[in-house]
């Protein structure tokens, strides 16, 4: 267990890489702001982890992080070191807030989700997630999904979850962008919207198919 409520965790600093990071079954990470420069994989999964803001990330491997305690902020960026795997953020009890930006290369995902009371999914001005060839799949836990009209969603996939926005109540878009042969930008696929769904200022969707899945607004 590690207990720095208002304070920050380093696991890893820049020319002090370290290896591959885990939790021990059972143990919280308790952090204000957490950052990591890692030669490996990082996996702090524990749902009991509280933690307020996700800082810097540099990886090597899979990324995996879980906050258990009421909404995270992703400062970032998550775009540094070998990024050719998967990210995967979860939040329950609140919004998580994506404010910095976050890739992955080759045909590797982006996973990112809100769950439980007061949940949801932001996206700030001028933030990018790139997931390259791989999937973007956002989950709003039944609250709203807001996209700035300066953020961006972007992949090279030409599957039909290039891109999917799932379980959002009121859902605000910004620029999508999912153009390949085949790939398609799925609105409540595996989860309807159940609000009204909009484009936020002068966004732009650019993908080969729309489909909808909504349920009301």
């Amino acid at each position: 267990n590690i207990t720095a409520a208002a304070g920050t965790v380093n696991l890893g600093t820049a020319g002090n890489s370290v290896g591959a990071v885990s939790q021990t079954g059972g143990t919280t990470l308790n952090a204000s702001v957490v950052t990591a420069d890692s030669s490996s994989s990082i996996n702090l999964g524990s749902g009991s982890n509280a933690l307020g803001t996700l800082g810097t990330i540099v990886r090597g491997g899979q990324l995996d992080v879980v906050d258990g305690s009421g909404g995270l902020t992703v400062s970032g960026p998550l775009t540094g070191g070998t990024i050719s795997n998967a990210v995967n953020i979860a939040t329950s009890g609140g919004v998580l807030a994506v404010n910095g930006n976050i890739s992955t290369g080759g045909n590797n995902n982006i996973v990112l989700t809100s769950s439980g009371g007061g949940s949801g999914v932001t996206q700030n001005a001028g933030v990018t997630v790139n997931a390259g060839g791989g999937t973007i799949l956002v989950d709003a836990g039944g609250g709203a999904a807001n996209f700035n009209a300066t953020s961006l969603l972007t992949t090279t996939n030409n599957t039909a979850s290039a891109v999917t926005i799932r379980n959002a109540a009121a859902t605000s878009l910004g620029n999508v962008t999912a153009n390949a042969a085949g790939a398609t930008l799925a609105l409540g696929a595996g989860g309807a919207i159940s609000g009204a769904i909009t484009q936020n200022g002068a966004s732009v969707l650019d993908v080969n198919t729309l489909t909808v899945n909504q349920s009301g607004g």
